[in-house]
């Protein structure tokens, strides 16, 4: 579910401040309709609106990540990478610039 809140919040990017204003206002609306789609009560479960902030802060990782630190790549790409992470449930995957395959931390 945060991939298709992700695409959706991505989807209607045009400027960064659109972007910025949209991820601020995004959380209830958006958590309702996850909770619509899931047949979960917005106001009793946590689910819906842990998807939705949680599809936010990837994006904030992203827009920060491109705009403070010199990176190759687009924002779309970091937004990619953001919810690669996501979804492989937060598993340090390859550090930019390695050569090597790592490992999670703790293996």
């Amino acid at each position: 579910m945060s991939l298709i809140v992700g695409v959706a919040l991505y989807g209607a990017i045009t400027s960064l401040p659109t972007f910025l204003q949209l991820i601020n206002g995004a959380s209830a609306s958006n958590s309702e309709e996850i909770a619509r789609r899931t047949g979960l009560d917005p106001d009793l479960d946590t689910y819906p609106l842990l998807v939705v902030t949680t599809a936010i802060g990837a994006m904030r990782v992203a827009t920060a990540v491109w705009q403070e630190r010199p990176r190759p790549g687009t924002l779309s790409d970091l937004v990619d990478e953001t919810f690669d992470a996501l979804a492989h449930g937060l598993t340090l995957l390859q550090p930019v610039g390695a050569t090597a395959p790592s490992r999670p931390h703790g293996r």
